[in-house]
């Protein structure tokens, strides 16, 4: 590599040339902080005696392609977000320099810094190209098209020209002149340039990963499309493979490829996911590198719909990964993505998969009912998924669960009977109850998701002196130790007249009710702890219906 100081004079200055910022680089992502930062610098150099220089940073380039004729294109490896910075700055001058009536400054801005004036291709007009998704932003700010002018850029833009807008440090409007020659010839710059046998990944990598604020994403892109080294695969890959995923998941991508890389049983945590694909990689091939990249775009569409179960086409399964995502076990999903793909391959049935999902549902439902931690969930799914076979993955399943602290139908009855189920959360209350509701079979079931029902405590949580009575002289222990369990609480769309009235006048809107756990409740004369109790035992035998224990697995040992 060959590195030199320089000026932005120097290296936008050339005739037919053109800076491409990688299409799978990030987006331009400078804020106010850098933005006020750059112009700070300019006015102590624009108030400053004689002619003193800033250094702006280093910026890394690689020859993009061979270019026998025309417009001369060199990679920006690093540095994008200074040149588009300073390009949107310059192109605020240039519109005030056209308004104050001065279109020869601003002429020169444009031919010399901005524009190659005898390019043919429309894309090769531009001296700083930047990456793909932030083109229409940019095209059209140097196009004075506004209408696609938007986020970040559009963002720096306004703020350099209101800057510009202001006075200078002593009051006056700003010498126009003076400050392009300032950000042209005074803003010094580390100019990198690589060689044929420089590697542009390893530059990357120094410059960037040990430090600098780029996502696990961010690397993982830029390293898949390092290995690519034809520009024109590189965008058909990109367009076909990577865009797709990141529009599919958005902020979700770099946890989607992190689990992905957990499907062979190996743990990556969330700030290893780079190393951890590079590793994999190192020693596959160009044609390797982009079938990774297949299996992970494919696989990214599964995972669209684990997260988003209202994608999934087949109802009973968005079923089942809308209950998994209720009750926050995202460390099943490597196991599920890989189940996902034996379903999409043919391997294995839907009706397999749900069954799968159900199994790993009830394990969890289990294990909450009886206090246990979930600390070990995520070693027992990681390799459960790594061992799995696809011939009958439920039953793997249920063999691997019952040995590891499933609890059994006599251990889940006491934790289901005294477990203070509200403190976990409303929302895992209302999945409860919302499924033994389902169990009972209705003919005319109610639509408990309703907004409108809500969670009711039939012993209230502010006992009066009626409640207190009913309970007994041992009231405040059987309110404690029973307030918040599931024989106490129930779905109604009366929450808020019922609260803490008698329960003779509960009982009556419990009679009303069309939902079939509250009918044995509409025909109770008291509500104490016996009745709680066996209310729990009633609703009890729904739960063993709905999450089955591991008793099948037991029997066969």
């Amino acid at each position: 590599m060959k590195a030199k100081q320089t000026t932005i004079q120097s290296m936008l200055g050339g005739a037919d040339q053109q800076f491409v910022v990688p299409l799978f680089q990030r987006l331009y992502s400078w804020k106010r902080r850098e933005w006020k930062m750059l112009w700070e610098d300019i006015e102590e150099l624009y108030t400053a005696d004689g002619s003193p220089v800033h250094f702006f940073g280093s910026v890394v380039t690689a020859t993009f392609e061979p270019t026998p004729a025309g417009v001369s294109k060199y990679l920006l490896i690093d540095g994008q977000q200074r040149f588009t910075t300073l390009v949107v700055l310059l192109w605020a001058v240039r519109n005030l320099a056209i308004e104050r009536g001065t279109p020869k400054l601003a002429q020169q801005i444009e031919e010399a810094y901005l524009f190659n004036k005898f390019a043919e291709n429309d894309l090769d007009r531009f001296k700083l190209l930047p990456t793909q998704l932030d083109r229409p932003a940019y095209q059209g700010l140097l196009s004075d098209d506004r209408r696609n002018v938007q986020g970040r850029i559009d963002d720096a833009y306004r703020f350099f020209r209101s800057r510009l807008d202001d006075t200078d440090p002593d009051g006056n409007p700003w010498d126009l002149q003076r400050l392009f020659q300032i950000i042209i010839q005074r803003l010094e710059i580390v100019s990198i340039d690589l060689d044929n046998d420089d590697d542009p990944q390893l530059i990357f990598e120094s410059l960037n990963f040990k430090g600098a604020p780029l996502s696990q994403a961010d690397l993982v892109r830029n390293y898949y499309f390092f290995r690519i080294p034809s520009a024109q695969r590189q965008q058909e890959t990109y367009d076909q493979l990577w865009r797709p995923m990141e529009e599919r998941l958005g902020e979700s991508l770099a946890e989607f490829i992190r689990q992905y890389l957990c499907k062979d049983g190996s743990f990556v945590s969330k700030g290893n996911v780079y190393q951890a694909l590079q590793k994999r990689l190192a020693q596959q091939g160009e044609s390797a590198v982009i079938d990774s990249l297949h299996k992970l775009n494919d696989c990214s569409e599964h995972y669209r719909r684990l997260i988003a179960p209202q994608s999934e086409s087949d109802p009973r399964l968005a079923k089942r990964f809308a209950r998994l995502n209720e009750w926050q076990v995202g460390v099943v999903r490597p196991l599920l993505m890989k189940l996902y793909e034996w379903v999409a391959e043919g391997h294995v049935e839907a009706a397999q998969f749900e069954k799968c999902c159900q199994l790993i549902e009830s394990y969890v439902v289990r294990r909450t009912f009886l206090g246990y931690k979930t600390n070990p969930l995520n070693r027992y799914f990681i390799a459960l998924s790594g061992s799995i076979e696809p011939s009958d993955p439920a039953t793997f399943i249920g063999k691997y669960l019952s040995e590891h602290a499933w609890p059994t139908n006599a251990q889940f009855r006491v934790g289901f009977c005294q477990f203070p189920l509200y403190e976990s959360g409303q929302e895992r209350v209302r999945l409860v109850l919302e499924s033994l509701e389902e169990k009972h079979g209705h003919k005319e079931p109610v639509d408990v998701s309703n907004l409108t029902i809500t969670i009711e405590h039939i012993m209230p949580q502010s006992p009066n002196a009626s409640w207190k009575g009913m309970l007994g002289e041992n009231w405040q222990r059987d309110h404690a130790e029973l307030l918040h369990t599931v024989g106490n609480l129930t779905l109604t769309g009366y929450n808020s007249p019922l609260g803490n009235r008698p329960f003779e006048e509960k009982r009556n809107f419990f009679e009303q009710s069309h939902l079939e756990i509250n009918k044995w409740v509409s025909q109770q004369e008291r509500w104490t702890r016996t009745e709680i109790e066996a209310r729990a035992t009633i609703l009890f035998e729904k739960a063993v219906e709905t999450w089955p224990g591991p008793e099948p697995w037991l029997a066969q040992e």
